[in-house]
């Protein structure tokens, strides 16, 4: 038999043997050129590269042509393992890249793919971690699985029209990775770091690196496999409810996740999908789900519990194993099937189930197949509450051992008496004793069950008793459910028993209180009215201020010559002038020698110590003729071994870099490094005018100035928050038709520009506009701009009218709201910031009117403008910024502290949640920003080190000091920034509170201030003040407010902190002076102030009424209350 199948088999091999040999080339050989080895098909007359003659070459030309053959690919695994490779040329021959082509050429760092190559081969690219950049060309059509995966490196990735199919992991784990895909291809879309399907309903991928909490669009369905997968930076994320699914190995390795929220609609969750994620601390399985697939949460070492919801039926294979964290979970009595090793190496873990024969356990046995070698996993029987210990409990056999039946220890059947708990083993089976602890927590999960049955018949008779009235029987009803859950405890095995005695007394606490009355209602009135206080100011305060970053820095760290070199020095201009102090002085690279390295020019910087985040302060050459030869962007590159060429790290391109059009033609740009080094250079590859001279692309620089940041805050808007998304939003009464088109005010470009008409006649007069559809209406949005880069500028708008409408056809509906002044911010592009407040009416449609302009130049009767790019954003309010669990928890928490006040009681649990959900509000709302609450007066005083923005409703002013006395200034009113270190009185409406929201303007504090503050409860200290005074109501009346001593004879105090104070200067007349009245300080006047003259003699005492008539008494104790003219003085009493 075996030898007739053995001759079956050898002639089916000889037959496909002969039908291979047939199918070959008349004439195929391996041929060899300038050390690459091709595969020539002379029939054909085609070539296919195999790799290179020597594995440890740098470089690489690969022939269009070869011994008469054209080269058309690159073959499997070709260049595979090729670690030195550092740069390779790819003819335009060359139609395809095959399966691991250049799998693992760890030095390359670019590759030009030429537009003949339609196909990417699976993993063509994979684990080229030095690969910073790659363009992929119009003719591509499909992108292999893994292609680029592990490209570390990897930074930016175009991916064109023709892309039609992109393979599962193309692009696993490139997390620095940017993704702009044409808007024209038909399957694909991107957004920054995140890679869509054409509907962005799927998340296809995400690049980064991403160290935000990231907000999932609404659009998407579901989250692709693999789509985060060790995205190591990334802390939280919130889906949203359009979610149904997540793919496996969606959240694999994401190391730094603390957060995830994960909506009701969720079906399904793949298979390890968060394994790995060893900072995630707990998570909530919605009630959708029905099955934890294996190897889930594998490996969440700081898992400390998790909810399973009784929707799951079956928990997979090591779906929990390696959660050494772990210390708790409940297992619903929905939960049919758990697999092998689900609890493995979860020591911690303490476990007790209710009728566990129900559970198809993985492994045979309960211990070794699911829970691994854990010792603290038990049994409770819903009959004569048994408890059995489960690590040696075999689901086939019930071999029972050491039990606790109905008040009595068994060991092996023999009843032990162990009623007097002591150090002493309990018993022994197979060397293992029962310790104290855990004879302890058995004998309270039997007792509690004991205390949950009599909890039951106590609420049964509390419920049937005659005495009770029948609303407190209506009370007692709404919560019979709970004692119905308390009953299925002990009935079905619904929950895990684990601390079962603290759920149940909670319980039946609630049960109490719904019997015998409230409890804590006043403390529950009091968070509840805080917390509606809370939201109402958040509702009602727009925040625009984060659209640009904040950083504040410590002093110049490039100081001397010595820090400075270069690769490609010129005479003309040493890298000494950069740090001279001298604008008329500059640093140029080469340009008269040939550039024979065809190298950029690059400036390297030792700073002198270890920096992650720069500041870079940098002028142009000063008065030098043209828009030429200024670098226009840095790629920058870091390191710490500066000697070891192969250490430098590239960390990226920074910001495109813009120059401040004044007498210093200054630029600045942040640059956040991906660690702390002490060297870095600057390589320019973009310059204004790009030009070279012998091959040369030469820059030059007039100062150089390196401020380290002490501290950053990224802006946490991105161009997806923008209301403008395409050019057919915007229009304007005058397009210029030979530059500048609108297209370019959103396309991120700070190089482009849109231009409002100048070449032809202004036949009207008409002044020019732009107009915007924002798609939807909004009563609050805030206009983002950036100036144009050109050497003099003569266009930028400075004076907007603007208009809004919701029937633009309709010239009579447009609403006139006033002008506004564009203020520009250089440190950033030369970007602005506009919120704009529409009121009570939401519109759809703005137009901005230029009224003037930074040179008001004027062609052919046109007051023409300019700017490069313009952005829309809308902030509703503060609340905004509270992530969507945050918000649903506060939301749910107040519901149900309102349901439990409104009958008339209170619980310790809506308490917690509604507390905890208020702290978790308070924390997201972000540092900085500050609660005015004008709950007793319409007046507070405030006091910030950071500056703030002064929301609708509220006003602020400084206090100062002339020969007439006394005034108020309000200088801030809604929209403004209050200079940080500010002391400041805000009046606004009475019972109302707002935010403060944090904004990045440097602006100095006013000189002439006299209100001061600290940060902490600190006592009052000014220089050259003589009387200090706090805002109150007058102690002697209690009804004016103003500002009075806060101690005796206007002596130092202890000023609260975010509270600001008075401090009168000795050289000012008011050293007689107990109060200031608001009254006067409100309408702008100067005031002398309000005194208390108790101790005036009444010899000298002359007081009148308001009226003008006199008043005689020997005292001013003696008179009512009210205001009088004591002395030439008003007076309160």
């Amino acid at each position: 038999m075996k030898k007739n199948l053995l001759s079956k088999n050898l002639h089916q091999w000889l037959f496909l043997l002969v039908c291979f040999m047939t199918t070959l080339p008349s004439w195929a050989e391996d041929y060899t050129e300038d050390g690459i080895i091709y595969y020539l098909d002379k029939t054909a007359k085609t070539a296919t590269v195999k790799g290179l003659e020597d594995k440890s070459a740098t470089s690489a030309e690969i022939k269009g042509y070869v011994d008469g053959c054209e080269v058309t690919s690159i073959g499997n695994y070709a260049f595979y393992y090729c670690h030195s490779l550092t740069s390779i040329n790819i003819p335009n021959s060359v139609t395809s890249i095959g399966t691991y082509a250049f799998g693992v050429c760890s030095s390359l760092t670019s590759i030009n793919i030429p537009s003949s190559v339609t196909s990417i081969g699976d993993y063509a690219f994979y684990e080229c971690s030095s690969l910073t950049s790659i363009n992929i060309p119009n003719s591509v059509t499909s992108i292999g699985p893994g292609a680029f995966g592990y490209c570390s490196s990897l930074t930016k990735i175009n991916i064109p029209s023709s892309v039609t199919n992109i393979g599962l992991e193309a692009f696993h784990i490139c997390i620095s990775l940017k993704f702009k895909v044409d808007a024209n291809n038909p399957n694909y879309s991107s957004d920054g770091c995140l890679l869509f399907n054409k509907e962005k309903t799927k998340l296809i991928c995400a690049g980064g690196p991403i160290t935000y909490y990231l907000v999932i669009p609404n659009s998407v369905t579901s989250i692709e496999p693999s789509a985060f997968n060790g995205n190591s930076f990334l802390p939280g994320i919130i889906i949203p409810s359009s979610v149904t699914s997540i793919g496996s190995y969606a959240f694999c390795d994401c190391s730094a996740l603390k957060f995830i929220d994960i909506p009701s609609s969720v079906t399904n969750i793949g298979k390890s999908a968060f394994i790995g994620c060893s900072s995630l601390t707990s998570i909530n399985i919605p009630s959708s789900v029905t099955s934890i697939e294996g190897g889930g949460f594998r490996d969440c070492s700081a898992l400390t519990s998790i909810k399973i919801p009784n929707s799951v039926t079956s928990i997979g294979s090591s779906a929990f194993s390696g959660c050494s964290s772990l210390t708790s979970i409940n297992i619903p009595s929905s939960v049919t099937s758990i697999g092998d090793n689900a609890f493995s190496n979860c020591d911690a873990l303490k476990v007790a189930l209710i009728q566990p024969d129900r559970i198809e356990f993985g492994g045979g046995e309960f211990g070794g197949g699911v829970f691994g070698s854990n010792t603290n996993v038990y049994a409770v029987s819903d009959n004569n509450l048994e408890i059995h210990l489960l690590s040696y409990y075999n689901s086939n056999e019930y071999p029972y051992v050491n039990d606790y039946i109905g008040g009595t220890w068994y060991t092996n059947g023999t009843p032990k008496n162990y009623d007097s708990l002591g150090s002493v083993s309990f018993y022994e089976w197979s060397g293992n004793d029962l310790d104290y602890n855990t004879a302890q927590y058995l004998r309270t999960i039997s007792q509690t069950c004991t205390n949950a049955q009599t909890l039951i018949s106590d609420y049964e008779a509390i419920y049937y008793s005659n005495s009770i009235s029948e609303d407190l029987r209506k009370e007692l009803e709404d919560n019979l459910q709970k004692v119905d859950d308390l009953a299925s405890i002990i009935a079905e095995g619904d929950v895990a028993l684990f601390d079962l005695s603290t759920n149940l007394s909670k319980a039946y606490k609630d049960v109490c209180e719904a019997a015998y009355g409230p409890l804590g209602l006043s403390d529950l009135y009091k968070l509840y009215a805080q917390v509606e206080d809370f939201t109402s100011a958040l509702d009602n305060t727009p925040d625009y201020s984060p659209l640009l970053p904040t950083y504040a820095t410590s002093s110049n760290i490039l100081t001397s010559a010595d820090q400075l070199s270069t690769n490609k020095p010129e005479s003309e201009g040493p890298v000494s002038n950069l740090v001279d102090g001298d604008k008329n002085t500059f640093f140029h690279s080469t340009w008269s020698a040939n550039n024979v390295d065809n190298a950029f020019a690059y400036l390297q910087i030792d700073l002198k110590g270890a920096y992650k985040d720069l500041l870079l302060d940098f002028t142009k050459r000063y008065n030098f003729t043209g828009n030429k030869g200024y670098p226009t962007q840095f790629h920058v590159f870091a390191t710490n071994t500066p000697n070891d060429e192969e250490s430098w790290k590239d960390c990226g391109y920074s910001n495109q870099l813009s120059y401040r059009y004044d007498n210093q033609q200054s630029g600045k740009t942040i640059l956040n490094l991906d660690g702390d080094y002490q060297y870095i250079r600057l390589q320019v590859e973009k310059t204004g005018g790009m030009e070279q001279t012998n091959g040369n692309l030469y820059f030059a620089l007039g100062e150089l100035a390196i401020y380290p940041v002490t501290s950053y805050k990224e802006a946490p808007y991105t161009e997806k928050d923008g209301l403008i998304t395409d050019a057919s939003q915007l229009s304007s009464n005058a397009v210029e038709p030979t530059e500048g088109s609108l297209a370019e005010l959103i396309d991120n470009d700070l190089t482009t520009y849109f231009h409002s008409t100048w070449s032809q006649n202004n036949a009207t007069g008409a002044k020019h506009y732009l107009q915007v559809d924002l798609n939807d209406a909004y009563k609050q949005i805030a206009l983002k701009y950036s100036k144009r880069q050109v050497e003099v500028d003569n266009g930028s708008p400075v004076t907007l009218h603007v208009y809004a409408t919701n029937t633009p056809e309709d010239e009579n509906s447009w609403t006139d709201l006033g002008t506004q002044t564009c203020a520009y911010d250089y440190d950033f592009g030369n970007t602005g910031l506009l919120p704009l407040n529409f009121g009570d009416t939401a519109y759809r449609h703005i137009r901005l009117t230029v009224e003037e302009t930074t040179g008001n130049s004027q062609l052919n009767g046109n007051l023409f403008f300019y700017w490069s790019e313009l952005h829309a954003y809308t902030r509703a309010s503060q609340a905004d910024k509270l992530s969507e669990a945050t918000r649903t928890a506060l939301i749910t928490a107040m519901q149900q502290a309102k349901a439990e006040l409104d009958a008339n009681w209170a619980t310790d649990a809506t308490y917690e949640a509604l507390e905890t959900a208020y702290n978790a509000a308070k924390n997201e709302i972000g540092e900085g920003s500050r609660l005015v609450d004008f709950a007793k007066s319409s007046y507070l005083t405030a006091y910030s080190d950071q500056a703030l923005v002064v929301p609708t409703g509220v006003k602020a002013a400084v206090v100062t000091a002339n020969g007439e006395g006394i005034r108020n200034d309000y200088r801030y009113n809604s929209g403004d920034v209050i200079p940080a270190e500010t002391g400041v009185l805000l009046k606004g409406g009475k019972g109302n509170s707002f935010y403060l929201s944090a904004s990045k303007s440097t602006e100095m504090a006013p000189e002439d201030n006299l209100l001061h503050g600290s940060l902490t409860d600190e006592m009052t200290n000014v220089a050259g003040a003589d009387k200090y005074y706090k805002l109150s109501y007058d102690r002697a009346t209690g009804s004016e407010i103003g500002f009075y001593w806060g101690a005796a004879n206007g002596g130092a105090f202890m000023n609260k902190g975010g509270k600001a104070f008075l401090a009168i200067p000795a050289t000012l007349q008011a050293e007689q002076l107990t109060g200031f009245s608001l009254f006067d300080l409100d309408n702008n006047q100067a005031v002398t102030g309000i005194e208390h003259a108790t101790a005036t003699p009444a010899a000298t005492l002359r007081v009148y009424d308001l009226n003008g008539r006199r008043i005689n008494v020997n005292h001013v104790d003696e008179l009512p209350q009210g205001i009088y003219v004591i002395n030439g003085k008003k007076v309160i009493r």
